[in-house]
């Protein structure tokens, strides 16, 4: 295969990587919502957290675990990924 069909391979490869990672559990706006209360409420207690996501009907700290338990390492491979093909394409690229 020549470069231009690897490039155009890879290229396409990042592409649906990238939406795998938009789509994935983790990246959900309600989780990026309820990590956010997570950190503005860094200083509180635990009840005052779950109360504040309860308010604003985010998951909750238990289900927040549970989806980085499940997802993480599966993200984590996706995001390994797309950089590995990140650098591909930019070899590729410069050659």
């Amino acid at each position: 295969m020549s470069d231009t069909g690897r490039l155009a391979k890879a290229r396409d490869e990042l592409r649906r990587v990238r939406e795998r990672i938009d789509q994935h559990p983790l990246n959900d706006p309600a989780f990026l919502e309820a990590r956010s209360v997570i950190a503005e409420h860094q200083e509180s207690e635990r009840e005052v957290v779950a109360a504040e996501l309860a308010r604003r009907n985010l998951p909750s700290l238990g289900s927040q675990s549970r989806a980085l338990v499940l997802g993480l390492t599966s993200l984590a491979r996706l995001n390994r990924k797309r950089i590995r093909l990140e650098e591909q394409i930019a070899k590729l690229e410069s050659a």
